[in-house]
């Protein structure tokens, strides 16, 4: 489910340029965990499509922000990941790198997940978007796929924001289950779910993450 919008504008992001492996995204490059894992790609001008398509049916279901279901919204969509796939920019924010990955499972497109800088007030990285394709949900993909994101952004000591839409229960229950906790909410009443890195998380150093910010 989307992490976040608002209108065509949508919530800030991961950076994930100094991840390592293959986080750094070569072009085409896989991570793969056993022979039949889905892979987890950086998407390709192709891919903005089926990127497009996904998000529209998420807001379908009540897992985006219903706007980006009118004409002026729809645009919005094409044109901000067109930029990100393209040139690793958020349209509504040029300042703030963005990356789109697919996830592929014997190389079909199941899902997609965007990671995005944060602005300067916020500590940590954000999964701007996160969705898996109806057709393959309740086969575990989206929890996995979720632990493999959170393994590099942890890779770099960063904490972890999600923002998550009230009628989102499925995304909300996703996340609570790998461990974030809800901090606050936004103006669009959007849960803002908060998972602090590694090395805070075994012993909560600094206290609250709420408090923190």
């Amino acid at each position: 489910a989307r992490s976040c919008t608002g209108g065509h504008k949508r919530s800030h992001l991961v950076d994930l340029r100094d991840v390592g492996g293959c986080f750094m995204f070569a072009p085409r490059c896989e991570i793969r965990e056993g022979p039949m894992a889905v892979s987890i790609t950086q998407a390709r001008p192709e891919d903005v499509d089926f990127i497009v398509e996904q998000t529209l049916a998420g807001a379908r279901e009540g897992h985006f922000d219903s706007r980006l279901l009118q004409p002026r919204g729809q645009l919005g969509v094409l044109h901000d990941m067109r930029s990100i796939v393209e040139r690793n920019r958020r349209f509504d924010d040029e300042s703030l790198m963005a990356h789109a990955l697919v996830f592929r499972d014997g190389g079909q497109a199941i899902g997609f997940a965007i990671v995005s800088d944060t602005p300067p007030q916020l500590s940590g990285q954000e999964i701007y978007a996160f969705y898996i394709a109806a057709d393959h949900r309740n086969k575990g993909h989206g929890r996995n796929l979720l632990e493999r994101l959170k393994e590099r952004v942890f890779s770099k000591g960063d904490a972890l924001f999600v923002r998550c839409l009230p009628q989102s229960q499925l995304m909300f229950d996703l996340l609570t289950a790998s461990g974030f906790e809800c901090v606050g909410h936004n103006e669009l009443g959007a849960r803002i779910m908060h998972h602090p890195p590694r090395k805070q998380q075994a012993g909560r150093v600094g206290g609250n993450p709420k408090n923190r910010r």
